[in-house]
């Protein structure tokens, strides 16, 4: 190992995010139940829509608390057969996006 060396370190970038987070909740700079902070951040959630009962509809809000929390109603199709037959049906496969999130931001979830 050198000084150099490239470390692939994935989810522990959590950790440090969470650190970041919470220190800017404590100065009140960060407002966590923000939800037009999270559309000026991420403006491609603003018209998320979910799946409920069989059919599209639209996401009342969403805040910075839910994204951290994993509450937003996001979800995977390998993980919820009604996602997977869902996007089958519209012809939507989740690792198409190749993590572009203008295009994963705006399947339903």
């Amino acid at each position: 190992m050198t000084l150099d060396t490239v470390f692939w370190i994935a989810s522990c970038t959590k950790l440090i995010t969470s650190i970041a987070r919470m220190q800017l909740v404590e100065q009140s700079k960060l407002a966590l139940d923000d939800a037009k902070l999270v559309e000026k951040i991420v403006p491609e959630l603003k018209d998320v829509k979910v799946i409920d009962n069989g059919k599209l509809v639209a996401k009342e809000v969403i805040t910075l608390r839910m994204l951290f929390a994993h509450t937003t109603g996001f979800g995977c199709s390998f993980f919820d057969a009604r996602l997977r037959d869902f996007g089958r049906f519209i012809g939507y496969d989740e690792f198409m996006c190749e993590g572009d999130v203008k295009h994963a931001a705006g399947e339903p979830t």
